[in-house]
């Protein structure tokens, strides 16, 4: 029996550091994430979009899919109408074209991707209103869609930080940035489970596919600070500068 004594400290060990390395609460779910399908029949709607270069917005594909027209709002107004519209070849991800524009977010560069458990700056227009938060990624998975080319896609899997109330509402982040510790854009809102706090976004890789190389896309200043500050303060000053903004999408009626 005593020589199993080391045997069984060493057991103990192994548990308290998993319990200590392990956060319980961003395990991965065992379940397959499916999102709601592209509008097939045209529909108003309305989500987010940031700024990406001199008069270009990224958004989610599937908040600007069968628009008749699609504009930028800032506090219930109208302050720009996008002209022309590119989707990514097989992630759900679109740039918007405008004369109107406003400071860029930099794209983060291949070796700053997010790692486990490292936390974000959420921000969009949940149910059409501002809002903010930080969250800690969970998984790197791939998600399908249907009305995609290729019917799916890779993404990161992201929780909520604190953990949301019940009935928590992230209709009308799609299209919003997730912006890492550094300041940096690593993905686009894409989806949600409302139910487990859980949102999904894009990887970097596919804003760098619609980023990189292009005469427009002229690198931005990091967002200072963005976990470090107050999520509120600094989801005001995104707001302010133009950098974050609501898109609405005009279907004219049939």
């Amino acid at each position: 029996m005593n020589g199993t004594r080391p045997l069984w400290l060493l057991v103990a060990a192994a548990l308290l550091g998993l319990w200590l390395y392990t956060d319980f609460g961003l395990l991965p779910t065992p379940y397959d994430l499916v999102l709601e399908p592209e509008r097939e029949i045209p529909a108003p709607g309305s989500g987010t979009a940031f700024s990406v270069g001199d008069g270009v917005w990224m958004t989610a594909r599937h908040v600007v899919n069968h628009c008749d027209g699609i504009g930028l709002v800032k506090n219930r107004r109208m302050v720009g109408i996008v002209d022309r519209v590119v989707h990514h070849e097989t992630a759900d991800l679109s740039l918007l074209f405008s004369h109107f524009s406003a400071r860029p977010l930099p794209v983060a560069p291949p070796k700053q991707d997010p790692q486990r458990h490292e936390r974000a700056f959420l921000i969009g227009y949940p149910a059409g209103a501002p809002g903010q938060f930080l969250a800690a990624q969970v998984e790197y998975r791939e998600i399908e869609r249907q009305g995609l080319p290729d019917g799916g896609f890779p993404v990161i899997v992201w929780a909520e930080q604190p953990a949301p109330p019940a009935g928590a509402d992230y209709s009308g982040m799609s299209g919003g940035p997730v912006i890492d510790q550094n300041g940096f854009a690593v993905g686009v809102l894409v989806g949600s489970d409302n139910a487990l706090g859980r949102i999904v976004a894009t990887v970097p890789a596919s804003l760098r596919d619609m980023t990189d190389s292009q005469a427009w896309n002229r690198g931005g200043a990091p967002v200072p600070n963005p976990l470090s500050a107050d999520p509120a303060d600094t989801g005001a000053r995104l707001r302010e500068e133009n950098r974050v903004v609501e898109v609405y999408c005009h279907v004219e009626r049939r």
